[in-house]
Parts: structure tokens; sequence; C-alpha cells
């Protein structure tokens, strides 16, 4: 391997290597053990028009050894895949020692960033909010806001792709509150006269009209886990029409029902059918169901209005070409993660079609896409498999500025052993 210089400032993946350069011969030989279980490659191919790509390709072998999964979640910081990877792993204490696990890592799923909620014109609060399901160490932190696959991670070790939605319904409370709120599906994405109710982001309407003079209610912006916005009409004598969150769960509560919660409240939130999953995190689309090619953009609700406006990049055309990532799982169970290059001359990247026939041909039998384009991010023990085409300075020099690690809003990492810095999130 290279040499560090120890008179140059090291980069987080260069410290990272050197830190797995300085284990002592016997933990060098137990990583040596546990290499089989975390498997990579550079992968190359072919587009039926003969463009060329290139990626490359990650398997975790579930059964090899006891992997733990977390969601690292950047904190409106700008952080790197590679920087979340390392504020997690330096908050432990086996990490500070120098014995860290074998892991791997890569973006995950899709927020509301500062650029969006500018672009949108949304209140400074909606930075950081999920746009989508999110349960973190057992605890729901985001609802799913359509139908999109979401990548769980089960208690009993097992890893399964399932589309989140809400009609089912689900239950709030405040936290430091014993009264439970049950949210029904008789009551999903239409105003009740005399119940709570609520609406997602698959109500095709902008708005709702309050026009019940005799039962007013009073709504609720959910994003995330916490109230963003309180309307009270309760004391109007007209009918009004009220906006719905453009971007979260809108609660409706008749004003006599109406529960005291302020701007800012903080909610515990379940889901039934939800108890066995520890970590999940909504992304999308659906490429692969049941070993058949599946991009499933009407049923997921990418098509929709208010999916497109929350959307960077459009993740709903099917013909776009760029740098993709998907999650794959096969018949044994194997988690396989699969990063294509894009923008670059030897790589023009992929449609979603595209990166799913690939994954079919890696041995897929479910898969699901994340969050594509620049923003595309697969690491393996420090080391970044994927070219990125990207570097902040890009307008200085287009021809030769080097590939640089983008911000991403959270990652998805995966490693052997116990990391003891896990906290409950706020």
């Amino acid at each position: 391997s290279q040499r560090l210089s120890s008179s140059q400032p090291l980069s987080s993946s260069q410290r990272l290597q050197q830190n797995r350069q300085n284990l002592s011969s016997d933990s060098a030989q137990k990583s040596e053990n546990l290499e089989s279980s975390l498997l990579s490659s550079m992968i190359t191919g072919l587009h039926e028009d003969g463009s060329p790509w290139s990626g490359a390709k990650a398997t975790i072998k579930l059964d090899k050894q006891q992997w733990q999964f977390d969601t690292l979640l950047t904190q409106q910081t700008n952080d790197s895949v590679l920087s979340l990877v390392e504020r997690f792993f330096k908050k432990s204490e086996h990490f500070q020692q120098g014995n860290y696990p074998t892991y791997i890592a890569w973006n995950g799923g899709y927020i509301l960033n500062a650029e969006l909620v500018g672009k949108l014109a949304l209140s400074e609060k909606y930075i950081g909010c999920p746009l989508g399901l999110l349960i973190k160490n057992g605890q729901l932190l985001s609802l799913p806001l359509f139908n999109k696959p979401a990548l769980c991670f089960l208690d009993s070790g097992k890893i399964s792709i399932i589309e989140a939605n809400l009609e089912q319904g689900f239950t709030l409370s405040k936290t430091e509150d014993n009264r439970i709120y049950r949210f029904n599906p008789t009551e999903y994405n239409v105003l009740s006269k005399n119940n709570q109710c609520y609406f997602d982001l698959l109500y095709e309407k902008k708005t709702i009209v309050n026009n019940n003079v005799n039962n007013k209610h009073i709504f609720y912006y959910l994003s995330g886990n916490t109230i963003i916005k309180v309307i009270d009409i309760a004391a109007q004598q007209e009918a009004q029409e009220i906006i719905l969150n453009p971007v979260g769960i809108t609660l409706a509560f008749p004003a006599d029902q109406a529960p005291d919660w302020a701007e800012g409240t903080q909610l515990l939130l379940t889901m039934a059918g939800w108890e066995h999953v520890v970590n999940a995190i909504e992304a999308g689309p659906r490429l692969i169901r049941d070993a058949k090619q599946s991009i499933e953009m009407q049923a997921g609700g990418w098509k929709t209005q208010k999916s497109i406006v929350t959307q960077a990049a459009r993740v709903d055309f099917m013909d776009m070409r760029g740098p993709k990532i998907g999650v794959g799982i096969n018949d044994a169970g194997d988690l396989m993660v699969v990063a294509i290059n894009g923008r670059i001359r030897e790589s023009v990247g992929t449609t979603h079609i595209e990166l799913a026939k690939i994954l079919l041909q890696q041995g897929a039998k479910q898969a699901m896409g994340f969050d594509p384009g620049g923003s595309v991010t697969l690491v393996v023990d420090g080391l970044q498999l994927n070219i990125t085409p990207y570097n902040k300075d890009y307008e200085q020099n287009p021809l030769s500025m080097p590939p640089q690690a983008r911000f991403v809003g959270n990652a998805i990492i995966g490693y052997i052993g116990t990391v003891d810095n896990q906290q409950p999130p706020k």
C-alpha cells in the first residue's frame, strides 16, 4: 500500500487508511478473517447502444458475521459519506483505540436540504427533515409520505425492501404525555367532521376547504417527528381554504378535540406492522421485485406533482443517464450495493432500467435505488470505490478539477461488531 507522509495534511480517507495500517498483527489477522463477509470489485460493461459504463459493487455476506446497520444523519452540517463515517467511529471508544470494524457505507435517502427549502420558499425549520420513512435504532423518526420503497433492517438480522405508506394509519403522542392519538385509515386523505384525520403527499390537491362553520378544525404540519406549523381557524365564522403541508403530513383535529401542540413540539410515532424494523430509510425507486425488473414510478407516487417538486433532480425520468446507486438482495439474503459512475468519459452512467438490468445480472431478486447523481458514494473501509463527477470549484476549471465527495443529507453504514456511541436521536 502507498506510504502516507506525516508532513502532509491527511484527508478523511487517508486518516482512516492510516488507522487501519497501525493495527497490530493480531488485529490484522482478525480483519483478514472478516474480509470474506464483505467483498468488493469493479464492474464494467456496455449498454445496448454501445455506450460504456463502469462502477463498483460491494456484497455483504450476512451469514458470515454479526453485522450492525445504522443511518448517519448530518444534523444540518455539511458532510460527505466519509466525514459522517469518521464522526460516527470517533465517538466510539473502540475507534479511538484503533480497533475499528470492517464497514461499508453509502449515501442514503432524500431530505430537505437548504437549497431545496429555498427553492420551495419554505421556512428554515424544514431544513434537515426527511422526505419519507426513517427508523433509527428502533425509533420511528419520520412517517412515509408516498408509497415508496424503504430498505429495512429487521431485528432478526435479515434485510428487506418494503413499500412504506400510511394507508393503515398510525399513532402519535407527545413525548411527555401518555395520551395516544390514533389516526385510522377511514380518516385518510379526507376531512372528517367529527374525528381527527390526516393527509399525506399522495393527496392530489394542494388545499382543502374547511366549510363546516359549526365544527372548525385545527391543522398541524408534521415533518419528521416535529410540528412545524399550527393553523387555528376555530374562531373564524366563514369557510376557510387551508394550504396543506407541501412536504410532509397534515393533521386535522376538530377544535374541541385538538391537543395543545405548539410549533416545535416533538412527537412519538408508531405504525402497526413495523415493530420488528430496527432501522429503515425510504428512498427509491423500486427497481426489481421478485427477480423481475419493476420500475414502479406510478405506484410509488414519483410522477405526482408533489413528489416532483421535492426532487432536486428528476428522479422520475426513465431515460436520464447519470451516476446511479442501487441496493439489491439475492436468494441467499446477501446485501449488494452497486454504484455506477456517470458524467465521465469512461462511463455514461445508467437509467433506472439499465441499473435494474445490472443488478439482475449480479443476482439481485429484490432491489431499489438511492439518491442518484453527484451524491452517489460507495465506501468500503475508508476507500471510496466509485468516481464522483463533482467538485465544488468546478466552474474555476471545468476540465481539470479532481473528483470531490459531495455533501449528502445522510448515509447508511454497515459494520461488524459493536460501536458504543448509539444514542437515541433527538
